[in-house]
């Protein structure tokens, strides 16, 4: 009796792997009961509920790898080298977004903050297409030139992704 009862829990136990929603009652059988029938296990397998997957995390429709600023651009208008210190005659500030797996329509918006007075230059916006690595932006010296002081460049793009880049106007 015990080793049926060993192989009948062994069966269950791989029909389990197969199947979703397997329950077993075992009842009040012991070693010493002398049942020819194995009438004590019930075995109640479901296979009308659907197996539910866990939802995955959704994919992201570009994120910002890397945000430089400078004064001076390649023959492309990209920033390739970093700058965090300008001066109140500088004629424009360039600032290069570099992209990966971008999507189709994703638009990447950036502003220039002068942190003393929060004041803002921009929004400026770029609508990207999914073969874009890299988006630019220019902002061009006020009248008066740059006040001296602490600045960021922030930018954010459509699906929350943002980035920030600080300099300084001496």
């Amino acid at each position: 009796m015990v080793k049926k009862l060993i192989l009948l829990g062994v069966a269950l136990f791989l029909l389990s792997a197969c199947q979703p929603n397997i329950s077993v009652n075992y009842g009040n059988s012991n070693a010493n009961d002398n049942v020819n029938t194995v009438s004590n296990v019930n075995a109640v397998v479901n296979t009308n509920q659907p197996i539910v997957i866990p939802p995955t995390a959704p994919i992201s429709a570009g994120t910002i790898t890397d945000l430089k600023i400078s004064d001076v651009v390649n023959t492309q208008g990209f920033v390739e080298v970093n700058k965090t210190n300008f001066t109140k005659d500088t004629a424009e500030i360039f600032a290069t977004v570099s992209l990966q797996g971008a999507a189709t329509d994703l638009t990447a918006t950036a502003e220039l903050v002068y942190l003393p007075t929060n004041n803002k230059v921009g929004p400026v916006s770029n609508t990207i297409s999914s073969t874009e690595t890299t988006s630019k932006f220019s902002f061009t010296k006020p009248t008066n030139g740059w006040p001296a002081g602490n600045y960021n460049i922030n930018v954010s793009l459509s699906n929350g992704q943002t980035r920030t880049a600080p300099f300084i106007v001496q």
